[in-house]
């Protein structure tokens, strides 16, 4: 029976400590809310705020963005996308790129493959109705 008080008088102190504490603690009662009540939590969870976009839209002139140096080993195949941005219809061009590399005007896809090491100067070009975008790479 002495086991059985003490039990009740442990267990009786440990409620009023946490009552006190969450009390005291208000995070710390929002805390044990959410991990005892989970149906609780879903219901007060409050409703998720608006979507804000901080980017600012791409201008619809022309501009070639990514890397300027692009390497391939001598006998594997190359390809590289010109990365631009604009409004469409857009076409590309170059100057300067080895004879063994072909480049599709309307995606701007250069594929092909380089039989020996080398640097190359490559001047890269976008167009579209609104301007045009040169980027040299190498």
């Amino acid at each position: 029976m002495h086991l059985i008080v003490s039990c009740l008088n442990v267990c009786l102190t440990l409620a009023v400590t946490t009552c006190v504490s969450l009390v005291e603690f208000p995070a710390l009662a929002q805390t044990a809310a959410t991990s005892t009540n989970s149906v609780a939590s879903v219901a007060s969870t409050p409703a998720p705020e608006p979507t804000v976009i901080l980017t600012p839209r791409p201008s619809p002139k022309p501009r070639i963005n990514g890397t300027s140096v692009f390497g391939v080993r001598p006998g594997h195949s190359f390809i590289f996308m010109i990365a631009a941005t604009g409004d469409r219809p857009m076409t590309f061009s170059e100057k300067g790129l080895p004879s063994r590399l072909k480049l599709d005007a309307t995606t701007g896809r250069i594929t092909g493959t380089l039989k020996k090491p080398g640097n190359y100067t490559v001047t890269l070009r976008a167009k579209n109705k609104l301007g045009t975008a040169d980027r040299k790479s190498v």
